[in-house]
């Protein structure tokens, strides 16, 4: 049972990485949920990653800010609140959508995961994708502990997955089974895409375990 289990935190924030390669597609999102957190799209090759890219900054896999764990910066800014969730794999757990923002052709999408319980729970691979993206042993674990399962999509239908690097390390909060949320905690995550044209304003934001949180107001400088 998920009461039964410890949830892991990591609190990841952007940082400039030159050659991060973006994945955006163009096959139409039909449906409403989720799908499987394996699955791409149409135009997809069998790995699961997407054929378009451009270049962007990755998160680090350490930086940024807990929102209640050992260590957290109580002086940091307050995170925004877009809406909030119930988290599926957990119980008493819920994420809350912090905030979307485009910047030089990046879009960056933070969210948080609170602990309402009263025992910590695990974080296993519930926000990954499922596929093996890592192009090597070194990377395979980080990859594999991460949040590659986010995506978005415009209102058009294009799908844009998360960024990743020559070594398929996405462009996202990784290695997040280094730490644990204790009861009425909170953990930091992001994930960084290529940036929607700027006609478009809204995007639905799609977690795994947690549903899409639709028509969501892109914030650009």
């Amino acid at each position: 049972m998920a009461a039964q289990r410890t949830i892991l935190s990591l609190v990841a924030a952007p940082v400039a990485c030159l050659g991060l390669l973006l994945a955006g597609c163009a096959a139409p999102a039909t449906q409403s949920e989720d799908p499987p957190a394996s699955a791409g799209s149409e135009e997809s090759p069998p790995d699961g990653q997407d054929t378009d890219s451009a270049d962007a900054p990755a998160p680090s896999d350490g930086g940024g800010q807990d929102g209640g764990g050992d260590g957290g910066d109580a002086s940091a800014a307050p995170l925004g609140d877009l809406g909030t969730r119930d988290v599926g794999a957990f119980d008493d757990a819920t994420m809350t959508l912090n905030s979307v923002r485009a910047d030089a052709g990046t879009m960056t999408v933070t969210f948080t995961l609170t602990n309402h319980g009263d025992s910590n729970e695990i974080v296993t691979q519930e926000f990954s994708n499922g596929v093996k993206d890592a192009t090597d042993n070194a990377a395979a674990s980080m990859d594999t502990w991460s949040v590659d399962g986010v995506f978005v999509v415009t209102a058009e239908g294009q799908r844009y997955l998360v960024g990743r690097g020559d070594d398929g390390v996405c462009a996202c909060s990784v290695n997040i089974n280094s730490g644990s949320i204790g009861p009425g905690r909170s953990t930091t995550y992001s994930a960084v895409f290529a940036a929607p044209p700027e006609e478009v304003n809204e995007v639905d934001v799609h977690i795994p375990q947690v549903g899409a949180f639709e028509a969501v107001e892109i914030g650009r400088r």
